[in-house]
Formats: structure tokens, C-alpha cells, sequence
């Protein structure tokens, strides 16, 4: 197999190198290599090295490799690049569990930091955050430093009563627990159910007491409202009532005015025809 580079990186691989030479007419026709004097790689046609002619195109260089090797290095840039899409997310953790073989393995001590996965036990850990792992810091003992990703079972793995800050358990963790009494135990699906029956009851509960706690207030604030408006409807009927006394004991004083202002005028008239 052989290596087609240019400016020191590889352009292609082929087992057959396309050799071409100027024919006297001015066309490129394929030709041995012995009379080569550039290749062609996927249409464009390139200067070899050590090769005269062509001087006025790029230059390339051909390296014959062991085939063996060069498939190595593809299948080791492969597996970087499955490893590299698989913690950016782009690959998911069934997925990534298929080639488990291509991640590194858990080791310690080293310097760990979120969103590395390593491999242990046939299983893919992610880490949730930044450290330096020890020997007693194994993935599936630490759920608040990694979680598994590769087993899809293990969504709610088994729980276990925490003993220090490295194996507390995350907020947002799952975790599942079986109930046994010696004989018929309940699985831990059932246990899960009934815990997640028992938390919609609960919120149920605490939302519809919260509810009829906001319908009280606001009634209580209606009849507050009412009870105003129902003595301000009071007091107005009274002032109305007022309003009509004052008014009837007006035309009374205005008659009475009219009265007195007659007899005066009547007397002064008598006055007058007495004279």
C-alpha cells in the first residue's frame, strides 16, 4: 500500500498508484512507473518527487506502506474518533457499550475530569466530576464521581447506603431497591411503581390542599369586599334619606318666606289707602 503526501500530511491511500506522463501532444496519459513523471489522485494531477517534468505543478511524495500497518493506524484513528463522539454525545451509551473494547480502562491515580468515560469490568462509566481517582474509588462504587452508560438494565442500579462524600449519590440519581422477606419478595419494577404512585398522590395532595387554601383566602377577601360594599350601600340609603328631609324642610322655609314677603306687601298697601 501506498502513502500519497503533500506539505508532509496524507492525501490518499491506494494499493495502485495512478502514474502519469505528458505525452508530446500536451495530454496526460497513464503510464509504468519507471516513466512517470507525476500521479493522478482523484483527478488532479500532481508532481512526483525525484521525478523530472511537471515542474510547473504541485509536488507529491509516494511512500510504500506495510499494509498491516497502515490499516492499524485507520483503526486506531477510527476508535479515537468513536471514543471522541461518544463523550461529546453524538453516540449514545448502548451504543457505546457494543465497542466498550475501544475506551481506555479505569485506572488509578489519575486526574479524571467530567465527561470522560472509561471502561471497567466490560462496563462504560462517565464521570460526573473533575478528580483524581483512588483505589477504593471504583466506578460502580462512587455514583457521585461516575455512572454507568453502557447497560440500559441498569437505568435504577441497586442502591447502597453512602459512607463518605465520594459514594453519595448525586442529585438527580436513580436508584432502586428490593424488598425481601424471606421468600415472595417484590421486584424492584413493583418498587419503583408504587414509589412513583405514592409520589403523584403526594404531589396530588400538596397541590389540591395548596388550591383550596388560595380558593379560602380569595373567598374570604370577596366577603371582606362585599361587607364594604354593603355598608357603603348603607350609608348612602341614609344620606339619600337625609337629603329628601332637607330638601322637604327647604320648600317649607321657602313657603314660609313667600308667606311673610305677602303680608308685607298686603300692609304696606293698607297703610297707604288709609293715608
Amino acid at each position: 500500500m501506498y502513502e500519497i503526501r503533500k506539505d508532509g500530511g496524507v492525501i490518499a491511500l491506494t494499493e495502485k498508484p495512478n502514474y502519469i506522463r505528458r505525452h508530446a501532444d500536451g495530454f496526460y496519459i497513464l503510464c509504468e512507473e519507471e516513466d512517470a513523471q507525476g500521479v493522478a489522485v482523484d483527478g488532479t494531477v500532481y508532481r512526483l518527487m525525484g521525478h523530472t517534468g511537471l515542474d510547473e505543478l504541485k509536488e507529491v511524495q509516494l511512500i510504500e506502506k506495510d499494509t498491516g500497518t497502515v490499516l492499524q493506524s485507520s483503526s486506531e484513528a477510527v476508535g479515537i474518533a468513536f471514543v471522541t463522539m461518544t463523550e461529546r454525545g453524538d453516540i449514545d451509551g448502548v451504543t457505546a457499550g457494543e465497542h466498550a473494547e475501544l475506551f481506555s480502562p479505569w485506572a488509578y491515580p489519575v486526574a479524571y475530569t467530567a465527561g470522560q468515560i472509561r471502561e471497567r469490568s466490560g462496563k462504560l462509566y462517565k464521570c460526573l466530576q473533575a478528580h483524581t481517582s483512588q483505589g477504593d474509588w471504583k466506578p460502580e462504587d462512587s455514583p457521585s464521581l461516575w455512572v454507568g452508560i453502557s447497560d440500559p438494565a441498569e437505568e435504577w442500579p441497586e442502591w447502597s447506603q453512602p459512607v463518605g462524600s465520594t459514594d453519595a449519590y448525586a442529585k438527580g440519581a436513580k436508584a432502586g431497591c428490593v424488598w425481601m422477606d424471606g421468600g415472595d419478595g417484590m421486584t424492584e419494577t413493583v418498587i419503583v411503581a408504587v414509589l412513583s404512585l405514592i409520589g403523584t398522590m403526594a404531589g396530588a395532595y400538596f397541590a389540591n390542599k395548596k388550591s383550596a387554601a388560595l380558593i379560602a383566602y380569595r373567598l374570604e377577601e370577596l366577603e371582606q369586599k362585599v361587607a364594604k360594599h354593603n355598608g357603603l350601600v348603607e350609608r348612602t340609603y341614609h344620606l339619600e334619606e337625609a337629603a329628601a328631609v332637607f330638601e322637604e324642610k327647604l320648600k317649607v322655609a321657602n313657603h314660609r318666606i313667600d308667606d311673610l314677603e305677602r303680608e308685607g306687601h298686603e300692609g304696606q298697601a293698607s297703610e297707604k289707602t288709609v293715608k
